[in-house]
């Protein structure tokens, strides 16, 4: 698996609901903070009509990353998993791109979210002890084959690590 694969299509529909889901959360509490600001005689007029700005703003961003998220967001996510590391290269409005040496790796953990059940998906977090990256949206039979590869490669380095008389 040396070429950054892509995603499953359904990926896209997860991102989609996932997105929503937490920015009409979003949306809820600005909406509590601007009726409250409004509504409040304590707040100078200026400082209304900045919350008002902001939230303006803020409603902006969040509609653009509902939209944004399973478009661009899908297309341009991509990972892959050697026998020297696992990479994720992902991002809407600036590029990330992770790298994990296999060596530091620690724990490897599969997990499914509410979201990722409805769409047969899965979560890869990979822990170090300077941090953790999180491959998501993968298949979950890929999510098994990975997990359990990652693992064998760990526990190998640990077999080495043992028997060279490190702990």
């Amino acid at each position: 698996m040396n070429e950054f694969k892509k995603l499953p299509f359904r990926a896209r529909f997860n991102m989609f609901l996932s997105g929503l889901m937490w920015n009409l959360i979003f949306s809820g509490g600005i909406v509590i903070a601007l009726l409250i600001i409004k509504n409040v005689d304590f707040f100078p007029y200026t400082v209304k009509n900045v919350a008002i700005l902001l939230s303006k703003i803020a409603f902006t961003y969040l509609i653009l990353d509902t939209l944004l998220e399973p478009t661009l967001g899908y297309s341009r996510y991509r990972y892959r998993v050697t026998e020297d590391s696992v990479e994720k290269i992902s991002g809407i409005f600036t590029k990330s791109h992770e790298i994990v040496p296999i060596h530091r790796m620690q724990q490897i953990e599969l997990e499914e979210s509410f979201f990722n059940r409805l769409f047969k998906l899965s979560s890869l977090l990979v822990i170090t002890s300077g941090g953790e990256m999180t491959v998501e949206y993968l298949s979950i039979e890929e999510g098994r084959v990975i997990s359990e590869r990652l693992k064998s490669y760990i526990n190998g380095f640990a077999q080495e690590d043992s028997l060279n008389g490190k702990s």
